[in-house]
C-alpha cells in the first residue's frame, strides 16, 4: 500500500464516522486531512493549508478529528 492509499483509505474512515455521527466535515478540512509538513507540500496543498490556518481554530479542528478518529 502506498501512503496516497493509506491516507484514502484514513480519510475515508473519517468521513464515514462523521455521516454516522451527523457531523459535518467542510471540504478544506477534509483536504487537510491529506496535509503533511513533512516531505514538502505541494503549492496547492501549501495554499489549502493557509487558508485553514486563516479561517479556522486548529485545536477545534483536531479535536473534532481526534474524536472521529477514535470512533471510526
Amino acid at each position: 500500500m502506498c501512503v496516497r492509499e493509506a491516507k484514502d483509505f484514513l480519510v475515508g474512515q473519517i468521513m464515514k464516522q462523521a455521516e454516522l455521527d451527523d457531523l459535518a466535515l467542510e471540504d478544506l478540512e477534509i483536504q487537510m486531512l491529506y496535509f503533511t509538513e513533512q516531505g514538502g507540500a505541494s503549492a496547492r496543498m501549501q495554499e489549502v493549508a493557509n487558508n485553514f490556518d486563516n479561517n479556522y481554530d486548529v485545536s477545534v479542528y483536531e479535536k473534532k478529528i481526534t474524536h472521529l478518529m477514535k470512533r471510526a
